[in-house]
């Protein structure tokens, strides 16, 4: 896949050198990194992980979150693990939400806490997704596999802003509120062919959503965002 220059991050880091009169090489060598990683980073092939944008906190003086999180377009072109369609139960979207975890190494390379609320969050945005698959209420509108991705980069471009007017946070809230008033309105004879997945998605969205602690201090908020947008990053 064709990396994508990430200008601001780049600026940010060369501004910060240049200032601490440091070279490359010696900032990789206070992060113990490679000089190569640094250039990556320089040069917009890689992003710092959360533990390096913490290091370069402490060393540059400057806060890194924003723009390693920062979303650009979404390529259609993405990665699949399956067809939307295919991922017909709540168990099943647990297990993609594993597949694509334990595809990225999440379990070593973030907190427990971060892992479990990862997989909370893409448990219930399979469901998500699949709920307004089969219950499409504007017929224009096509669902597949690749609005996982367009999910998640939607609540990180709110989560990153903070410029969400109104009484939801985010976009992702709102659609799960309207996914709930779907279940809500579906009952007897009305009942939607997936009300029970869709409620145990909508659990799991109410899990994550209660155990967040949205807070610009907390390492393990900071460490979500940087995960969920290693996440969008892999549909690349």
């Amino acid at each position: 896949m064709e990396a994508r220059k990430d200008a601001a991050m780049e600026k940010l880091i060369k501004k910060a050198l240049e200032e601490k009169k440091m070279t490359q090489k010696e900032l990789a060598e206070k992060l113990y990194v490679t000089p190569q990683a640094v250039s990556k980073w320089l040069n917009g092939e890689s992003r710092p992980s959360q533990d390096n944008v913490e290091r370069i906190y402490e060393i540059l003086g400057i806060d890194l979150t924003k723009e390693v999180v920062a979303r650009r377009h979404f390529n259609k072109e993405s990665m699949k693990h399956s067809e939307i369609k295919d991922l017909d139960s709540f168990e099943k979207a647990k297990k993609e939400a594993v597949s694509i975890l334990d595809e990225l190494g999440f379990a070593s390379k973030y907190s427990h806490s971060v892992y479990m609320l990862c997989n909370w969050l893409l448990s219930a945005v399979v469901g998500l997704v699949y709920h307004k698959y089969i219950n499409n209420h504007d017929k224009e509108v096509t669902y597949d596999y690749d609005d996982i991705y367009f999910e998640l980069e939607d609540y990180i471009k709110d989560e990153v802003s903070y410029e969400k007017p109104g009484l939801y946070s985010n976009d992702l809230e709102y659609d799960f509120y309207i996914m709930g008033m779907d279940l809500f309105e579906s009952f007897g004879d009305d009942k939607l062919l997936n009300h029970d997945y869709g409620k145990e998605a909508m659990d799991s969205w109410y899990r994550f959503k209660s155990a967040v602690i949205k807070d610009n201090s907390s390492p393990i908020y900071n460490e979500l965002l940087v995960a969920i947008s290693e996440i969008i990053d892999s549909a690349y």
